[in-house]
């Protein structure tokens, strides 16, 4: 799966094992980066194809798209490159994140 590339200067630093942030976004990774006023948070290659969220605060983002992520695991299209990246890589022997 290709990640959006985003100017290393917008990147918002993401401690990935903090116990406060969500299991998927803790297991995928997402990037969060700043956009003018607002925070975005996105895994795949653009926000129309890939997993996205947007809010005024990093957390907003954050909460965002552990919504979209949510949303989509929930009504996954047959297309979606970034949704069966999630499910190739998600174990089965490890509890859904969803």
């Amino acid at each position: 799966m290709i990640q959006m590339k985003i100017d290393p200067a917008d990147i918002i630093p993401i401690n990935y094992n903090d116990p406060f942030i969500p299991d998927a976004l803790q297991r995928f990774n997402p990037t969060l980066y700043k956009q003018g006023n607002s925070f975005c948070c996105i895994l795949g290659p653009a926000p129309d194809t890939g997993i996205f969220g947007c809010g005024e605060t990093p957390d907003a983002a954050i909460s965002a798209w552990n919504t979209k992520f949510l949303e989509q695991l929930a009504h996954p299209t047959a297309d979606s490159e970034v949704i069966q990246y999630i499910l190739d890589h998600i174990d089965a022997s490890v509890t859904p994140i969803w």
